[in-house]
């Protein structure tokens, strides 16, 4: 009997274990994609000196259409730049050359596992950021 036990438990064990480790394999492509985005988000804000709101929506649509991105809901997708949240509304202060900023993508990760006809389902925040520096120069700014 305590032989049943023990091999009903570690069948349980290692299911759970597989169930988590599958959701981990789905989750790397997910965070290389996300840091993919930041990296080029950085490097056209550079540019500019600031995130415009066309690079908002840009990245928004672009991750809207990546397999796990497309899951998630409108408010799921945040990007900031100096942990201010741009909503693709506001268009924030331009900065002079040299100045450094940072840019962010934050989104929800779902870590979801099914057994049987349960399913459980948790959301882990997962935030990339990157710092960059502005190269244009803006003659109405002081330098």
């Amino acid at each position: 009997m305590k032989f049943m036990a023990n091999s009903i438990l570690v069948v349980l064990i290692m299911t759970i274990f597989i169930m988590v480790f599958s959701n981990f394999i789905l989750f790397f492509p997910w965070y290389l994609t996300l840091i993919y985005q930041t990296y080029n988000l950085s490097i056209q804000a550079s540019g500019e000196n600031y995130v415009t709101n066309l690079m908002v929506i840009d990245v928004k649509n672009d991750l809207k259409s990546r397999p796990i991105f497309n899951k998630m809901e409108e408010g799921d997708i945040k990007i900031n730049m100096n942990d201010m949240e741009l909503d693709g509304v506001m268009e924030p202060q331009y900065l002079q050359r040299g100045e450094s900023f940072a840019v962010g993508i934050e989104c929800s990760f779902p870590f979801e596992i099914n057994v049987g006809e349960t399913r459980f389902k948790r959301s882990v925040r997962v935030k990339f950021e990157v710092p960059t520096t502005g190269l244009k120069y803006y003659r109405e700014l002081g330098y």
